[in-house]
């Protein structure tokens, strides 16, 4: 947990965290071993994602294998889940309210992102993709 508050630091002081802006880290491999650093060897990537009654903009998150991902989630309109299975992922997103969601991309693959939330008429084609390559 230490290691993340790090790099979330050091993003903000490099002014970094800006929509879309992928930044090399460094990684000291000194530091134990922990579930939330292990897997750390690439990017950290941020991404805003708007959900809404019928999709998610954008509709393709498209990642490196072992970045450290970053998903500030937010709805339009009303309650919406987000759901990322193989990734244990499983969020409520309130309207007007950032939900951030942080995880290692160690399993590579195209995955569905979903709504797991009944959101009305269009909850069949809230319908998103993580690809991690």
């Amino acid at each position: 947990m230490k290691r993340l508050l790090c790099i979330l630091v050091l993003l903000l002081m490099l002014g970094c965290a800006q929509k879309g802006v992928e930044v090399d880290i460094i990684i000291d491999n000194s530091l134990p071993e922990s579930a939330d650093n292990a897997d750390i060897t690439g990017n950290a990537v941020e991404i805003d994602l708007e959900m809404f009654e019928s999709g998610f903009d954008p509709e393709v998150i498209r990642v490196n294998e072992g970045d450290l991902v970053r998903i500030n989630a937010v709805s339009r309109d009303m309650l919406h889940g987000i759901m990322i299975s193989e990734y244990n992922i499983d969020e409520r997103v309130l309207p007007s309210d950032i939900t951030t969601i942080e995880f290692v991309a160690d399993i590579t693959g195209e995955f569905e992102i979903i709504c797991s939330l009944n959101c009305g008429e269009g909850h069949s084609r809230a319908v998103g993709t993580l690809i991690v390559e």
